[in-house]
């Protein structure tokens, strides 16, 4: 079936572009000078509408300030934690009383205190509650930060003193290091404490309110406590009427709506429409410094940097993406261009605000960003030869030693050294890298055979799975990292296909090859079964009648073997004398009827399971489900029902004879027989589905097709409107499905 290509076919192969036939009517490419873009960012910079934009903010700005809202942190309920010292130990547990059962208080684990946001929940004993209520333990010196609050009339806290010492506690309270009072704490009910701050010299900046706590009296030995520290609930913070807006945030803030205004204009939306879109934004953010001030001020200097990167990022990628476009001979109209650019930028923006959001629990930075911060501290060889995060988890119950690369902290390291938070920079850059993927995957469409229009359409499908935003919320830096090096090596392997055996194009796809590999090791053996394939494929079947195959059979070949040898010698060696013990263990596993990792559980459960998480949490079963019957069409149809699917005369249409031939058949059908044969493997071994996300491209491109035979090819009344109702179904059901996940994630998600 995959080498089913005639030999005429053959013959045209050996000289066959993989841009679009040259008899095609090719649209004319988009390919701007560098003084074009210049003028292009001067004129949308100094029009009047951006002016406009510029002097409604400042009248936002000074309006939202007449109104005096009492901000309110709730401490232990998840949205604390932008406000806290929690990386120098200032605070403690978070006590959750929605997870609570009995008298014992659901409390952190050590953790928290070296800057672990999301502790593991233990029990500890610290006698009876008067009231069962959210609240945070302190330490001894706790500080809450307070980005720009303004002039503020009075401070409330509700607190508190621990129920270890019976006399109390005394609190200290200082305003940015300037003693403000002192009072006492006792233990029983929280009582709400005032505080007048009119008098105090504080105008605009940040506000550290610190809290230095010492004991009165004895403790009680029955008690036990897991700090020394008091019960605070809440804090209240009053502003005065007529408070002048901060400057940073008014600089910030600018900042924001003159970089969102110049997003949207420059790559072509009408002015008056990107100012419309700004005005709308204004509009929020006047609501929110009126209703939520704090977490606007928290927010919006990380909504600057990120629009500060967007609006770097359109010029650059105006001058080098499209010259890269025309090198490879794959067509770029500028409404295309245009239209790759806005998927960019909704991603861009939506993800990076999503991650950026102070209170937004990305579920494995934390970890991450302890072994990055590691190597910024010089600890090199430790990192490289660290095997600890190799080894399987204790409840596994094995001996397993599965690799684990560091490979991917040592490339992210840099970035945390900006004079940035790291969590900022390092989640800045995951998303960016994400974001450029929409152009990826418009060159690997077009690649494979796909035409212009469902090379965009599967730009468009990618960014509404609602699995690839998923991978942003956990924070899966390195999956991200190693696929998207992955798809890059095959996108390029397709584009510079007839130059495979050129040295030059050989060596530089090895290197990037040898750095997938190095990134993650799950990666490095999806890459490997999937390149071995392809080459077996393109000599034995393919290339029976085409040197040309059969020439880049070998260099990929030869390709995937030095990658792997060199991923090997830099690093995996050190993993070589674990073989036989995981083997072993997955063995005994295996004999004993259990997974690694998971236990003993039947198949169809788990198949009820992985089919609902297809469908349901990963939101790519139905396109799964599209893609499949458009392999199958190209595969196994007759020839001539492929000129359903072009009318052969234009550019933008797929192209049956790339679709069909022996390469991209080969590879795609290696690609999904990679997705079906570890979604079954994973019955046995915990891979948490990883193969899903390497997919997710391949998937995107084939149902791309489809839906767009549908919409355009379907032309009998029922089978047209059942047609397209159908697609527009599809599509509301998937961006409902990320947008509610995205929303889910980032505000809702704490824990």
């Amino acid at each position: 079936m995959l080498d089913r290509i005639n030999l005429e076919e053959a013959d045209k192969s050996k000289s066959e572009s993989l841009s679009p036939d040259s008899t095609s009517s090719l649209p004319a490419p988009y390919l701007p000078t560098l003084p074009q873009v210049v003028g292009r960012g001067r004129r949308v910079l100094f029009s009047p509408w951006c002016a406009a934009a510029l002097l409604l903010a400042v009248v936002a700005l000074f309006l939202a300030y007449l109104f005096t809202p009492v901000m309110r942190i709730k401490l232990g309920g998840g949205y604390d934690r932008p406000y806290l010292n929690l990386a120098e130990g200032g605070f403690g547990y978070a006590v959750r009383f929605d997870y609570d059962d009995g008298q014992s208080l659901l409390v952190g684990s050590e953790s928290e205190t070296n800057g672990n946001t999301n502790p593991s929940p233990i029990q500890l004993q610290t006698g009876p509650e008067a009231i069962r209520e959210n609240y945070r333990w302190t330490r001894t010196r706790p500080i809450l930060l307070l980005p720009g609050p303004g002039e503020l009339a009075r401070l409330e806290l509700r607190a508190a003193a621990s129920p270890v010492y019976p006399a109390g506690q005394e609190v200290q309270i200082l305003l940015n290091g300037q003693d403000l009072t002192t009072f006492a704490l006792k233990p029983g009910l929280p009582k709400l404490y005032t505080f007048d701050l009119t008098k105090y010299p504080y105008q605009s900046g940040n506000l550290a309110v610190e809290m230095r706590v010492k004991p009165l009296g004895l403790p009680d030995s029955s008690i036990v406590a897991p700090t020394d520290g008091f019960k605070l609930y809440e804090a209240w913070l009053t502003p005065k009427p007529g408070s002048l807006p901060p400057l940073g945030l008014s600089v910030s803030l600018l900042v924001v709506l003159l970089c969102f205004y110049f997003a949207l204009a420059y790559p072509g939306l009408p002015r008056p429409w990107a100012f419309g879109a700004t005005a709308l934004l204004l509009v929020l953010a006047t609501a929110m410094l009126i209703f939520w001030r704090l977490e606007l001020t928290v927010y919006t200097g990380r909504l600057a940097l990120l629009l500060v990167v967007t609006v770097l990022a359109l010029p650059l990628l105006d001058l080098t993406l499209p010259r890269l476009f025309q090198l490879w001979q794959l067509p770029l109209p500028r409404q295309v261009w245009s239209g790759l650019v806005a998927l960019f930028l909704i991603g861009l923006l939506l993800r990076g605000g999503g991650v950026l959001y102070p209170q937004a629990v990305i579920i494995d930075a934390p970890a991450h960003l302890l072994e990055i911060n590691r190597i910024t501290q010089g600890q090199l060889w430790e990192q490289y030869t660290n095997r600890n995060l190799s080894k399987v988890p204790g409840q596994w119950n094995s001996a397993a030693v599965i690799p684990y690369s560091t490979i991917s902290y040592f490339l992210l390291a840099p970035f945390a050294l900006l004079p940035l938070d790291p969590n900022i920079s390092i989640n800045l850059v995951n998303i960016f890298l994400d974001a450029v993927r929409v152009f990826i995957l418009y060159a690997l469409a077009l690649a494979l055979g796909a035409g212009i229009r469902a090379a965009l359409v599967a730009a468009g499908l990618y960014l509404l799975i609602p699995c690839t935003w998923l991978m942003n919320s956990w924070g899966n830096w390195p999956t991200t990292l190693s696929f998207w090096l992955a798809l890059l090596y095959l996108t390029l392997a397709l584009v510079l296909y007839s130059k495979l055996s050129r040295w030059q194009v050989w060596l530089s796809l090895t290197v990037l090859l040898t750095l997938t590999m190095l990134v993650y090791s799950v990666t490095a053996v999806f890459m490997a079964i999937m390149l071995y394939s392809w080459a077996v494929g393109l000599f034995f079947f393919v290339g029976r009648a085409d040197k040309l195959n059969r020439q880049n059979a070998k260099a990929i070949f030869a390709s995937t073997t030095v990658a792997g040898l060199a991923a090997v010698v830099l690093y995996y060696w050190q993993f070589l004398p674990d073989i036989a013990t995981t083997l072993t263990s997955f063995d005994q596993s295996l004999s004993s009827g259990e997974g690694l990792g998971l236990g003993k559980r039947d198949f169809l459960p788990y198949l009820g399971l992985y089919t609902d998480h297809l469908f349901n949490l990963y939101g790519v079963g139905a396109l799964l489900g599209l893609a499949l019957i458009m392999y199958g069409w190209i595969s196994f149809a007759p020839v001539s029902t492929l000129d359903h699917l072009s009318t052969g005369s234009s550019a933008t249409d797929p192209s049956p004879t790339q679709l069909r031939s022996g390469r991209n058949l080969w590879l795609m059908g290696i690609w999904l027989v990679i997705f079906v044969v570890f979604g079954l493997l994973q019955w046995k071994v915990d891979m948490v589905d990883k193969q899903v996300w390497f997919t997710v491209p391949l998937i995107s491109v084939l149902a791309s097709l489809l839906l767009l035979f549908i919409w355009q090819k379907l032309k009998q009344p029922v089978l047209f409107y059942g047609g397209r109702l159908a697609i527009v179904a599809l599509t509301g059901w998937l961006t409902y499905s990320t947008v509610s996940l995205w929303i889910y994630r980032i505000f809702f998600k704490r824990h």
